[in-house]
């Protein structure tokens, strides 16, 4: 299955807002696309995701789900489909009859989304009257009436007692699948939301925490196998291991950051998105200051101070720091909330020394015995154990459990936020602080890497179009010579810079034309464009290359008789030499590499 090359759709609407925004997470989706691919044979084990909030995991498996819908739409009656499921769990109080009707309702809606392409059904859900007069889809027949016959079977129950009726809709994922042979992936986010909300009575007050034991046997199926998620890691392991017993859920940890180039290259999408103009070199500072951490990012995108220029070094370091501390800032007060909500359940006083020393001493594990000797408290271990217990549910530590040793977050965004409200008491344990957290400087930066124009170059290949249009839009008037040989001397006023712009060659009428997508369009205050072809590859842009961009140029220049039309090719894999001398004879700029700095940066 090519997933590289979906047409992506969103039938869901994804928590992250644009879809662009979601970047990276390479390792996961290859996991989790891995899982899927095995489904068809029967051979995909039910997997949970354990990742703290404000991680990306809701966003993650919404993107799963859109990618399976897309998917399907190609060949709807292909076998070898998974059709997808989701459904998150709400934190409130839910009568189990009204759950059952909800879980039942979006689960067939969904699949009829997926047979019939209508996505709106994702969006708003049919009501089981409505699945009951449905009239069947031409050529799914079959599908439709055993959807309706399962409908059924739930609706005529909801009368009885309440347990029956969800036991059926749970059931109804299973039940199609194997009726129909047709794999199906159910996503339930926030499980663990399932056994301290779900009440059976209307009046809402008989709780019944053993409903995720609902799910004990169905996540042994093989046609049809959950994805289960919690941003509560510790509890969510707690249920599971109450009710899931038995290894039936493998487990997945997500980790709260990014890998390096995934980080800078959502450093630009969000720069883009609220409109925050950087620099590449910011760019590189705000990565690295926030850990590649997607949420820290966005958070010191969109503070709300208004007072901080993230195109220079001050500016960065204010922001990173403000929502560290700041009083209104969304970072700080989330954790902020997060860390007291916890110590409020325990002796603040141990419970934050604990928590120091077990964050600060994160590489190495403790059993309550060592932590009363080390921090020589005066309490008992079966009270350091409560305590340390607590911390593990609300996600403030980990553990080995079953070994009962206990470990800090290897969080370099939790670690700094400690770092800096306890900065007092922070030295005060002992033991190396591994990693930093996000206190990188600049110059360590430079020390480590050499230059920042190494810096750039390393991660061109990633990100090469983000760079050279961010440093376009910064220096709003430049000479095409100071990104490319060979090029005219023309100066450009930048009035605006596009990425991915689709060229469509003009054509009859009623007749589509052929399309062409340039990786970066410039134009300028004065009648004047710039077309860049980037190309990322090792390999040498050869003739044929030049040749088709060249006939881009034809049509954008046939397309707008108004504007001048300038061409240039970014290739850092270099060009042969026929290609080089083919862009010469045209006069199409050249170059091999991001070798520009701003001139605030270029003295370190």
């Amino acid at each position: 299955m090519d997933w590289n090359n979906i047409e992506l759709q969103t039938p869901i609407e994804e928590s992250i807002g644009n879809p662009d925004l979601l970047v990276g997470r390479k390792k996961d989706f290859d996991y989790f696309h891995r899982w899927v691919e095995m489904m068809p044979k029967k051979l995909g084990k039910s997997r949970c995701i354990l990742a703290r909030k404000k991680s990306g995991k809701t966003a993650f498996v919404q993107r799963l789900f859109n990618e399976l819908w897309s998917i399907g739409q190609n060949d709807h009656k292909n076998p070898s489909h998974v059709i997808p499921f989701y459904i998150e769990i709400d934190e409130k109080d839910v009568w189990m009859l009204d759950l059952g009707k909800r879980y039942i309702e979006t689960f067939v809606s969904q699949v009829i989304s997926f047979f019939t392409g209508n996505s709106e059904l994702c969006r708003t859900p049919l009501v089981l009257k409505d699945i009951l007069d449905l009239p069947a889809e031409p050529g799914y027949e079959r599908e439709f009436e055993l959807l309706q016959r399962i409908t059924s079977k739930v609706s005529g129950s909801l009368n009885e007692r309440s347990n029956l009726s969800w036991d059926y809709a749970t059931r109804a994922p299973h039940e199609f699948a194997a009726t129909l042979q047709r794999p199906v992936l159910v996503i339930i986010d926030e499980f663990q939301n399932l056994g301290r909300f779900v009440h059976v009575d209307r009046a809402m007050t008989n709780q019944n925490r053993t409903v995720p034991g609902t799910f004990h046997s169905l996540s042994e199926s093989k046609v049809a196998p959950m994805l289960a998620t919690g941003s509560h890691v510790g509890w969510l392991i707690n249920v599971i291991d109450e009710f899931l017993d038995g290894g039936r859920l493998k487990r997945h940890h997500m980790q709260t950051s990014l890998t390096e180039e995934e980080g800078l290259e959502s450093v630009y999408r969000y720069a883009d998105y609220f409109g925050e103009p950087i620099t590449n070199e910011s760019a590189l500072l705000i990565n690295s200051m926030t850990g590649a951490d997607p949420y820290f990012i966005s958070c010191v995108m969109k503070n709300d101070s208004g007072e901080f220029d993230l195109t220079t070094r001050q500016g960065v370091e204010g922001a990173v720091q403000y929502e560290t501390i700041g009083p209104s800032a969304e970072m700080a007060g989330g954790w902020r909330t997060y860390f007291e909500k916890t110590l409020k359940q325990i002796n603040q006083v141990n419970a934050k020394k604990i928590l120091l020393f077990l964050t600060k001493n994160n590489q190495e594990e403790f059993i309550p015995k060592q932590i009363k000797e080390r921090l020589k408290l005066d309490i008992s271990q079966a009270e350091i154990l409560r305590q340390l217990e607590i911390m593990r549910e609300a996600d403030l530590i980990q553990a080995r459990r079953e070994f009962l040793r206990y470990f800090g977050l290897r969080d370099g965004t939790f670690s700094h936020f400690l770092r800096q409200w306890f900065s007092h008491q922070w030295d005060e344990y002992e033991g190396l602080y591994v990693e930093d957290g996000a206190e990188f400087r600049l110059q360590k930066l430079i020390t480590e890497n050499k230059s920042l124009r190494g810096i750039l170059n390393r991660h061109a290949g990633h990100i090469a179009e983000l760079q050279l249009a961010v440093d376009m839009l910064n220096r709003k008037q430049f000479a095409l010579t100071t990104y490319f040989h060979d090029a005219s001397s023309i100066e450009l006023t930048i009035e605006n810079v596009q990425l991915r712009r689709i060229l469509q060659k003009s054509s009859t009428v009623g007749a589509a034309g052929e399309k062409k997508e340039i990786d970066v369009w410039v134009t300028d205050s004065n009648h004047k464009m710039l077309l860049v072809e980037v190309k990322k590859s090792k390999t040498p842009v050869g003739l044929s290359v030049v040749e088709r961009f060249a006939e881009s140029l034809k049509w954008a220049k046939s397309q707008n008789p108004k504007h001048q039309v300038f061409g240039a090719i970014l290739a850092l894999g270099g060009f042969t030499q026929e290609a080089l001398d083919q862009c010469q004879e045209l006069q199409i700029g050249t170059a091999t590499e991001i070798n520009y700095l701003q001139e605030e940066w270029s003295e370190l």
